[in-house]
């Protein structure tokens, strides 16, 4: 069972598309009941009846009314009974409704063009079921000073590069990188096949591109359109891609803004993922021969603005992605003209409390623009077969760490990948167990979005659990506010009418970096006592988690007096990686 589209629209029709098997030996009498709901509200009831025969396998498409909200995550849940009523199956899934995917930006990527690909409707809709909604086209373009391929099939330009044996031998990469470079063949069909599908589930489809990279013949052509080191040397990644001036002096500024919107042209891209590579912050031009000190950080806010007002041109909605590598400049670059705020994660931002941290200062800076962390699980690169388990389990605390404070990670991509380190064609495949385990986490955070990612939640967490006023306490287990190793780290997020309550186990949890193989055993603790001082009236208080059912359960609770006030008594029945408590105020 799954949404037909990424997410629906205001007032479009909604379809579930559900499928039913009769793997028996006899004639099949079924009635199949299908429930949206928000929250623990049901909003529509649908009930089928369906004679299947043996062996049958049958799709059924599920149509619901429009709904008017902007933003509104909703639960889809399914049983199946027999002509007796006995349940014989039951299913969940998740939808929303976005007036735009920039208000759930769930990124995906896609890095493979070649010309024998045959299963690209496959590969979209996998990460339609995963509710991506938007796409990076990573590395799709000729060269990056010149994006539009010349003819149908066209070679890598950085592999093209790397058939240097000598730019080899100096390079750094690692020599599977390398690899997959130097073997990376591309069609414009399969890329404008992958643009089709991708717009076809209503994903936005972003072609990635670097605000300032150029190959070298391109940088012997202009050589002061170039940035230099203080020693008077170009600066360049690996000297394969060297750094231009972005400035709106130099004559860099308007030949890429002229690339992007040929792409726009050419692909109907729906928006640029505006890349840099975290260096240099400070560097010097020399137009006409005389060096210049040059503020990247200044330079790339006003290139974002230049960039929206000339692709705006071409399309009115365009929509503008930068890479505020590691948060740098973020006081600056998050209230530049783009959609959302985007940090690829690099050390020393090693821990889950660095992932929150970087978070919240997005959200200080730019708190009506959703929040992306480019967070590379490199931990699949060096897992064996013994050890997947531990890099899967790592990767579930790291996505419940970055979605539980309120931000999206960019993981997802291809069929069933993950990114594991900045250069996306070196993906590693999912497990088929994980990614059934995958699926319910991402269906959990479509369904309770807007308990996680509504603009108006304010994380209080370090001023009422753990410290001097403890409002939020657990009884029987070690807790804090900061992610720490061997306790259950306490999550607080409040705005009108509800408080958030996320906890994530970190017991028995060794160190708390978001990207090493967590090999310890994480079991699961039962009936977790929690006192919550609260002064508003608690209308109810709400249970879900990825980890089990992921409908609501409501939770009983008691009143108890306090030196400061009445509080709310109550037991989390279970918690495995990540719970989340909804309390609902009167």
């Amino acid at each position: 069972m799954t949404p037909s589209k990424s997410f629906f629209k205001p007032g479009e029709s909604i379809y579930i598309e559900i499928e039913i098997v009769n793997s028996s030996t006899k004639m099949s009498y079924v009635t199949l009941s299908i429930s949206i709901l928000w929250l623990d509200k049901q909003m529509h009831l649908e009930e089928f009846n369906v004679n299947l025969i043996p062996g049958e396998r049958k799709k059924l498409l599920s149509k619901f009314p429009p709904k008017r909200e902007k933003f509104l995550g909703c639960g889809v849940d399914t049983i199946l009974k027999d002509q007796n009523g006995i349940i014989l199956d039951t299913k969940s899934t998740a939808l929303d409704i976005l007036k735009d995917w920039t208000l759930a930006p769930r990124y995906g990527f896609l890095c493979d063009y070649n010309k024998s690909e045959t299963d690209t409707e496959e590969r979209i809709k996998s990460l339609k079921d995963f509710h991506i909604n938007c796409i990076q086209f990573y590395d799709w373009m000729y060269r990056h000073h010149n994006l539009i391929p010349p003819g149908e099939e066209y070679i890598d330009a950085l592999g093209e590069k790397l058939s240097d044996c000598t730019l080899r031998k100096k390079n750094s990469w690692n020599s599977r990188n390398i690899e997959i470079m130097c073997d990376r063949r591309l069609s414009v069909n399969t890329l404008r096949r992958k643009i089709s599908e991708v717009k076809r589930y209503g994903m936005g489809a972003i072609a990635y591109g670097t605000v300032y990279g150029a190959e070298e013949e391109f940088v012997k052509e202009h050589p002061d359109w170039a940035l230099y080191t203080n020693d008077g040397r170009k600066f360049s990644l690996e000297d394969l891609i060297f750094i231009m001036n972005i400035s709106r002096d130099c004559g860099w500024h308007d030949h890429i803004l002229k690339e992007f919107v040929k792409a726009l042209r050419e692909f109907d891209f729906d928006g640029i993922h505006l890349d840099q590579y975290g260096f240099p912050k400070i560097a010097y031009s020399h137009p006409g021969n005389k060096k210049k000190l040059v503020n990247m950080s200044r330079l790339f806010y006003e290139f974002i603005n230049d960039c929206r007002k000339k692709l705006s041109v071409v399309k009115p909605d365009v929509k503008l992605i930068f890479n505020a590598v590691n948060g740098w400049s973020l006081e600056i670059l998050a209230n530049s003209d783009q959609d959302v705020v985007y940090i690829e994660v690099w050390p020393p931002h090693e821990t889950y409390q660095d992932l929150k941290d970087l978070i919240n200062r997005a959200k200080i800076f730019a708190p009506d623009k959703q929040v992306i962390l480019a967070a590379y699980m490199s931990i699949f690169n060096i897992a064996n077969s013994t050890q997947l388990p531990a890099a899967e389990r790592a990767t579930l605390i790291t996505f419940s760490s970055i979605h539980a404070n309120g931000a999206f990670q960019l993981l997802l991509g291809e069929k069933n990948c993950v990114i594991t380190d900045g250069y996306y064609p070196a993906y590693i495949q999912l497990q088929p167990d994980f990614i059934q385990v995958f699926q319910c986490y991402w269906d959990f955070i479509v369904r309770y979005g807007n308990f996680l990612f509504d603009h108006r939640l304010k994380d209080v967490s370090i001023y009422v659990s753990g410290g001097i006023d403890d409002e939020f306490k657990i009884l029987d287990y070690p807790y804090s506010s900061k992610a720490k190793p061997n306790i259950i780290w306490v999550i607080l997020r409040e705005m009108p009418r509800y408080k958030v309550l996320s906890l994530i186990n970190l017991l028995g949890v060794l160190d708390v970096k978001w990207d090493a193989l967590r090999a310890e055993e994480v079991k699961s603790i039962f009936n977790i006592k929690i006192e919550a001082l609260i002064q508003e009236k608690v209308k109810k208080i709400l249970f879900a988690s990825p980890d089990f059912d992921s409908k609501t359960q409501n939770l009983d609770f008691q009143l108890f007096k306090s030196k400061k006030g009445e509080g709310v008594r109550f037991e989390v029945p279970v918690l495995n990686c990540w719970d989340m408590i909804i309390f609902e105020l009167e």
